[in-house]
């Protein structure tokens, strides 16, 4: 049984910058809280900063609490809530 998935987006279009970013991941409910999300988005940073994404943007939906630790445990800063969606920007140069 696979841990968890993740991807990376190489730039943003319009409807991603509404929903989705420029990483998505998502963690098997067997393996959630046991910092594997952490892990994954760390690599996944690492991955877009190779490919010389300076910034990504994560959307992750308001009640998803678990999710928005994860992206903000990585350095993210969240920069707008709707009544939907936070949007948390990671710098990868760091």
């Amino acid at each position: 049984m696979p841990v968890g998935f993740g991807s990376v987006r190489h730039f943003l279009t319009e409807a991603l910058r509404k929903a989705g970013g420029n990483i998505g991941y998502g963690i098997a409910p067997a393996f959630r809280g046991k910092g594997y999300g952490k892990e994954l988005l760390r690599l996944l940073l690492n991955e877009a900063k190779e490919m010389g994404i300076d910034k990504v943007l994560v959307t992750i939906l308001l009640d998803n609490i678990a999710s928005q630790a994860v992206a903000i445990a990585n350095g993210g800063v969240v920069t707008e809530r709707t009544d939907e969606r936070v949007f948390i920007w990671i710098d990868t140069k760091k």
